[in-house]
């Protein structure tokens, strides 16, 4: 079959919104060097064939092919013919494979538009490049690869968004009790369970973030483990006076993430993730995954109350939490076929478990600080204390969390309910419990996510 027949074929159309698995025409464009493109293409149609059980055929977009099988059509884009283009309308997916150049993303820009297709686009990053991915490439959800990276990574990615088998992960708000997050992503890195892309909210947004930039599920335990006596979180605290707006400013946690991944901006993590934060002029959940990673995470942080408010781009923002403290919808709206959800906040059950004679957890562990002037005084001096100031403002934020976040995990398709029990939500000396907790919990919900990740989307 030659380009002059093409237009004699009928194709149903692409809705992004099916689940359809019936592809059979893909475009494969490239401004790459031909090897690359040639690697890229037999590894794609390998693993295709290998995920639907149909053999893939590879052919050149200038050679004859037979449309009526599945195939994977290579083309060079560095001069795109009027051949090329109408070819390019005719498949039911257009992907294209692009190097980390302003010219480049420009090129592929003006390819789609002169389409008047969406493309699907991979970005092959050196860690060297300095280039930022421009906000429509961005919007595109677009599959990173990073040099030295296991190549199978990208092809399997891409694999995953033809067939709509994507798989989003949810990472809830928590506090210290957050670093439950790190367990659960040690579990399915050991499973081989390969992520999509990542929403986070409060502390699910800072180990989300680290996760993103690169750090494994060991590193992000080593980094916990930084914390672990009460005076190294106090090296952490930066005390606001007056307290105004709140009584921690938070700007060295952040500058502590800002360190650990190297002052990152999102297009350049190696997978999508997305900050949940909530507008204090809407009073409404904002999701960021453009601009600087840290400083989005900050004001994700920024609990109500207790922290001040964080200004970006002259908007007032406070924990995400308060509004949408397990993101499974930012999943949704993103189009995930797949959603993980992981909850590291108690539930309703969990609260009324909690006996008004035990009293709040927090309440015997900080005690011991102030334990020399009597517990008359703790209960004065201690803004953590059972009752006092801190533990009130948390526990009324967390009345609304978990009746929220009840709601999100129920339309996740894997649902990690990973709550440290005895530890209050300022223990983050206690990282050892939360992230045991985090594998514990993963662990047991390991065989529901093996069989969502071996069943195929309808």
């Amino acid at each position: 079959m030659n380009f002059a027949a093409i237009d004699n074929l009928q194709y149903s159309p692409v809705c992004s919104g099916s689940r359809s698995q019936n592809r059979k025409l893909i475009f494969f464009g490239s401004l790459l060097d031909d090897e690359s493109t040639c690697r890229w293409t037999l590894d794609l149609a390998s693993e295709l064939e290998k995920r639907t059980g149909e053999r893939q055929n590879l052919c050149q977009a200038n050679r004859p092919f037979d449309a009526t099988m599945p195939t994977v059509l290579m083309a060079s884009l560095s001069q795109p013919t009027s051949g090329l283009r109408r070819l390019a309308r005719r498949t039911d997916a257009i992907v294209v494979l692009l190097p980390p150049e302003d010219q480049a993303y420009f090129r592929c820009r003006l390819f789609e538009q002169d389409l008047g297709r969406p493309i699907i686009p991979i970005v092959c990053r050196d860690d060297r490049a300095s280039q930022t991915m421009p906000r429509w490439l961005t919007a595109h959800q677009p599959i990173r690869v990073r040099q030295g990276d296991d190549p199978g990574l990208g092809v399997r990615a891409l694999a995953r968004r033809l067939l709509r088998q994507r798989v989003g992960l949810a990472l809830s708000a928590g506090s210290a009790k957050g670093l439950a997050h790190i367990g659960v992503i040690q579990v399915l890195e050991e499973q081989g369970i390969e992520i999509d892309a990542v929403a986070g909210v409060s502390m699910g947004a800072y180990v989300g973030a680290c996760w993103c930039h690169g750090h494994d599920g060991k590193t992000l335990e080593a980094l916990a483990a930084t914390i672990r006596t009460r005076k190294d979180l106090l090296t952490l605290t930066d005390p606001v006076f007056p307290p105004r707006q709140g009584f921690i400013r938070g700007a060295k946690a952040k500058n502590r993430l800002a360190k650990s991944i190297t002052n990152t901006s999102f297009d350049k993590l190696v997978r999508p993730f997305h900050v949940v934060l909530t507008d204090l002029e809407t009073l409404g959940s904002t999701t960021i995954s453009h601009g600087d990673v840290a400083s989005a995470v900050h004001a994700s942080l920024a609990i109500p109350g207790i922290c001040e408010p964080v200004t970006l781009d002259d908007r007032l923002y406070t924990d995400g939490g308060a509004s949408d403290p397990l993101p499974v919808d930012v999943l949704e709206d993103l189009g995930l076929d797949r959603i993980i959800a992981v909850n590291t906040q108690p539930s309703l059950a969990d609260l009324e478990a909690l006996s008004m004679t035990q009293g709040h957890p927090g309440a015997t562990r900080w005690a011991g600080v102030l334990k020399a002037t009597g517990s008359f005084f703790n209960q004065q001096l201690n803004f953590f204390a059972q009752g006092n100031l801190l533990d009130t403002v948390m526990r009324g934020l967390q009345a609304a969390q978990v009746r929220l976040a009840a709601a999100s995990a129920e339309r996740a398709d894997v649902y990690i309910h990973a709550y440290p029990t005895g530890t209050p939500w300022y223990a983050f000396d206690a990282y050892a419990t939360a992230i045991e907790t985090g594998r514990t919990a993963a662990l047991e919900q390991l065989p529901a996510i093996q069989t969502l990740m071996s069943t195929s989307t309808s």
